[in-house]
């Protein structure tokens, strides 16, 4: 039973992301054609070097820190989501084909993962937290000021401390 409803929230959450994301391919459509599979090697390095290098963020002194240590601990913690989607959805000592494996069974990459996991969950919860509190308390002119924004943050929060109360 639990397996049916784990699959069933996977479909909605799923479902509901492509109709998001259709969504937003149709207003994409509504601009103008332009070539853009000319330099993909340049295009490439680029994308590495900006989106998953982070590579602006330094320029705000604060909040750029904050942002990259919630983004590099959630690339650490994505692996975790995915064990742990797989342990409600299907076995609770599902750890992804024994890879990693509980750290209590001596499996060296499951010791690794988990002394790693845990490290960014604590870097990851108070950089969430300092940025919540530069929101809501500092208020930095440069920041726009949203509920979703915060949102985000409380359930950034929220989760890390979901992940070290489940261990």
């Amino acid at each position: 039973m639990r397996s049916l409803l784990m699959i069933a929230l996977l479909g909605i959450a799923w479902t509901t992301f492509f109709w998001s994301m259709q969504r937003r391919f149709r207003l994409l459509l509504t601009g103008k054609p332009e070539m853009r599979w000319d330099e993909v090697p340049r295009r490439i390095a680029d994308t590495v070097l900006y989106a998953l290098g982070q590579r602006r963020m330094p320029r705000y002194p604060l909040t750029g820190y904050l942002h990259m240590a919630i983004f590099f601990g959630f690339i650490v913690l994505l692996l975790r989501s995915v064990i742990l989607w797989g342990r409600g959805a299907y076995d609770p000592a599902f750890n992804l084909a024994f890879v990693f494996g509980p750290a209590h069974d001596m499996n060296v990459l499951g010791m690794l993962y988990s002394f790693a996991k845990d490290i960014c969950a604590v870097v990851v919860l108070g950089a969430a937290a300092a940025a919540l509190y530069n929101r809501v308390v500092n208020k930095p002119a440069r920041l726009t000021q949203s509920f979703e924004a915060n949102l985000i943050l409380v359930i950034i929060v929220t989760m890390m401390i979901g992940d070290m109360i489940y261990d």
